[in-house]
Order: structure tokens, then sequence, then C-alpha cells
């Protein structure tokens, strides 16, 4: 079967989109399933849109993610979004009292202590979780923690890229010299400021291609770039300035490998504890061992004594400061939400004690006795070869 635009996008609209989120919704509802919302704010041209996504456990085919809704709303107050949230809810025939989370980015308007949308759903079922965005804290904690560099990386990667963007003549001059030092073509990647991801591979891109950048900038002199540019590329702080370029490249791939693992699609909250805190043990260990990255320690060991210690003492400023921001923000200890609903993951046996905390934890009204039984069963599936090797989502599915 072919079609053209105008006949996919109508099946689409009018037979596969609604088919799915109705199968979506008829089983969780048969099941009587809790299930988690999360909304955002996204603009597209002047139209500001929220897409309405739910996520529950399916019993055959694990965690489960549906698009209920994509709405355009000009007004984006925390009683807007929550009239929406519900109106949206009630027409889908998903019961407000099973919404077991309320997921969005960390603004005021969806977590403030007093007016915001996580507040205004707690009328509406009072034991809803508030699931924050880790990945924009650590995002933030980055930015935090570079800012006291002495070399404004984030900064000379955007005027870098806005250098050649606006003029074929300069990226024409630029290939010259990438040929002369016998790289590749030159092909900068641009770095958006509010997405966390982008400045790796911004950085590993301006990394790849410093020595033709050094040349081109060096000869082009200072008065025909941005300051900070030159700052980076001039003859003077070059090797200084690759040195916290690389330092960056190394520390960054550390916090960019712990989204992805929070943003993996089968991730859940029983791993959010473990996946923080060893990110947390990587960046102590960082500063016992005073390691940088292989290629920045032995840079460090090629500058002088002066430049080096000054290197080494913004690198690990760096560490303390991204560890305290994230220490202020979550919460590490033994005794928190997330460290007794980790004891749900079926990845290690752990007393009954610890099971209940965490049913306790999430205000969960069931059985006790019931769950005691069923401890038992689970205790017993720890030894099964079946069991082996097997995820938090997996071992739920075999039991």
């Amino acid at each position: 079967m072919t079609c053209g635009r105008t006949k996919a996008k109508a099946l689409c609209e009018n037979v596969i989109a609604p088919y799915s989120v109705q199968s979506h919704t008829d089983y969780i509802k048969e099941n009587n399933l809790p299930f988690s919302v999360a909304t955002d704010a996204s603009n597209k041209g002047t139209t500001k849109c929220f897409p309405i996504v739910v996520r529950y456990f399916h019993f055959d085919e694990g965690i489960q993610h549906v698009l209920l809704d994509f709405y355009s709303d000009s007004n984006e107050t925390s009683e807007a979004i929550t009239n929406q949230l519900l109106a949206k809810l009630e027409m889908s025939g998903l019961e407000v009292k099973n919404m077991s989370a309320y997921a969005a980015d960390n603004a005021s308007v969806n977590y403030g202590k007093h007016n915001s949308v996580y507040q205004k759903l707690k009328l509406s079922q009072k034991d809803v979780l508030p699931a924050n965005c880790l990945a924009h804290l650590l995002h933030n904690a980055t930015r935090y923690a570079a800012s006291s560099l002495d070399v404004d990386v984030e900064n000379a990667v955007l005027k870098v890229y806005s250098h050649f963007s606006i003029s074929a003549s300069r990226t024409a001059q630029l290939k010259e010299f990438c040929e002369f030092v016998e790289v590749e073509e030159c092909n900068l990647l641009r770095h958006v400021v509010t997405r966390w991801l982008s400045l790796l591979p911004s950085i590993d891109r301006i990394l790849k291609y410093w020595k033709a950048l050094t040349s081109y900038f060096q000869s082009a002199g200072d008065g025909e770039c941005a300051r900070v540019v030159w700052r980076c590329f001039g003859e003077e702080r070059n090797e200084v300035s690759e040195t916290y370029f690389l330092f960056l490249s190394h520390v960054l791939k550390v916090f960019s490998d712990t989204i992805e693992a929070l943003e993996a699609k089968s991730f859940s909250i029983t791993s959010v504890f473990k996946v923080m805190t060893e990110l947390k043990q990587k960046l102590e260990r960082r500063m016992k061992d005073r390691f940088f990255g292989f290629a920045v320690n032995t840079k460090l060991k090629q500058l002088p004594s002066c430049q080096s210690k000054k290197c080494e003492a913004d690198f690990l400023l760096f560490y303390e400061r991204a560890k305290k921001y994230i220490s202020e923000r979550y919460d590490f200890s033994d005794t928190s939400f997330h460290s007794k609903v980790a004891k749900l993951g079926l990845t290690t046996a752990v007393p009954f004690e610890d099971y209940s905390a965490a049913v306790q934890a999430c205000n969960l009204d069931i059985d006790m006795d019931g769950l005691y039984e069923e401890y038992a069963m689970v205790e017993g599936s720890f030894s099964s070869p079946e069991m082996e090797g097997c995820q938090s989502e997996e071992r739920y599915l075999k039991l």
C-alpha cells in the first residue's frame, strides 16, 4: 500500500494514533495500573506546544511510553497547565487517583513550593510524587562548575562557530588550513546553550581541528576575531587553552554518560540512586587521584610549573564545585526517597524491612502481609540462573 503525504497524514492522525492511545489507556484501565505523567512547554514559532506523555509498566512488554495528547495553549501558568492535564486524563478515561508521579523540568511553574503544577496536582492526588529532571540538574552543575575556570570554553565554542557560520570566505580559508595540516575538511558543530548534550560534541570537534584553527586565527591576527577566541588560539595561551578544552572533553563525557543513562527508554526510579551515587563517586575519585583525563595529565607535565599548577587547581575546583552543586540539590543519604525505592530494583537481595520501607515511602496502600508472601517468592528468584544478567525491568517481567 502506498499513499501521498495528505493521505498518510490523515491515516496517522485519524486511525493509527487514536488506536495506539486507546489500546494503551484500555490496558491501564483494565488492570487498574498506576501511571506517571510528563509534560513540557516548547515554542513552535509563536505557538506554545505541550506534549503529554503517560508512562506505565506492561506485564508482558515492560515499561511503556504513550503520547497521550499534544495541545497548544498560549497560557502557561501553573493553573492552566494543571487544568489541561486533568482534563486530558479525564477525556482518556484515566483516573487521577492512579497517577503516581508528575515529571517535568525544574522550573518554578512546575515545582515551586506554593503555586506550582505539582502543588495543584496534589490537591487532586495527594500521594503524587515529584519526578524532577535530573538531567537538567547535571547540566546546570557543569555550567556552574565551568564558570570558575580561567578559560571560558563554552563562550569560545559559540564564538568560533559564529565566526565561520556567517562567512563563506572564512570557511573557505579554514578549509585551506585543514588541507595544510592534513586533516579532513573542517565542519564545526553548533552548540545550543539550552541543550545539555551539545557542548561535548562541539568541544571534541574543535579539538579535532585544533591545529588548523590555531593556524587560521594566528595568521588572521587578534583584530580579526573575538577576544575570547584570540585568548584561546593566540600563540601566548594556545597550549594552556587546549588543556582546558581537553579537560572539559574528559569530564563532560562523565556527565553525558550519566544523563544518557537517566534518559534511557527502560530506565526506572529504582536505578536513580545508583546512577547518581556512581557519578558522585567518580568525581570524588578523580579529586583524590588528581586525574583530569590521560591526555590532560600528560599535557600538564609539559607545561611550565606555574601554568601547570594553575590548571590543576582550576580542574580540582571544577570537581569540587560540581560535587557541591549536585549534593546541595540531590539527597545522597541512605534515608532518602530514591535510596529506599532502589531496594525495589530486584538486582540484589535485601531484607523485608527495606521492601516495606520503600512501599511506605511511595505511600502505597497495599496488603503488607501479601507483600511478605511476594517477598519470599522474589527472594528465592535471585539464585535462579534465569535471572542472571537481567536488569530490573527484565526481572519484573520474568516474575
